[in-house]
């Protein structure tokens, strides 16, 4: 049986360790979660980026399709040159890709842009 001046030793020393324990599974607890946070924000931020490239590189084909009707290439040919293009190609399917080299240019962008559109509402960035 434990005495009563152990008790009054026992007790805040329980609240010590208790302290104590609670005190590093905290510290060790909270940075992880803190950076599983912060990745799940740099993963947003990566792919509200990409979204943008996409889009950028549309306008500019777009452009490039009203400053050159008369004697427009293949848009395959033309997008291409994009970097944007290789970041966006790996979120298509084969058939969209063929559909780029088959289609008109401007049913080729419209496509493109349904797909982006998708690819935005995929990764719930609306």
């Amino acid at each position: 049986m434990i005495s009563r001046v152990d008790d009054k030793i026992l007790i805040p020393l329980i609240s010590i360790l208790g302290g104590l324990i609670t005190g590093v599974l905290g510290s060790l607890i909270a940075p992880w979660v803190h950076w599983g946070i912060e990745k799940k924000k740099q993963k947003l931020n990566y792919r509200k980026e990409l979204i943008a490239k996409w889009r950028q590189m549309v306008r500019e084909l777009l452009k490039y399709y009203d400053d050159n009707r008369n004697s427009l290439p293949v848009l395959r040919k033309v997008i291409t040159r994009y970097e944007a293009f290789y970041s966006l190609k790996g979120h298509l399917s084969q058939d969209i890709i063929f559909r780029i080299e088959a289609d008109t240019y401007e049913d080729a962008l419209a496509l493109i842009t349904d797909e982006i559109n998708g690819i935005e509402k995929e990764w719930r960035l609306l």
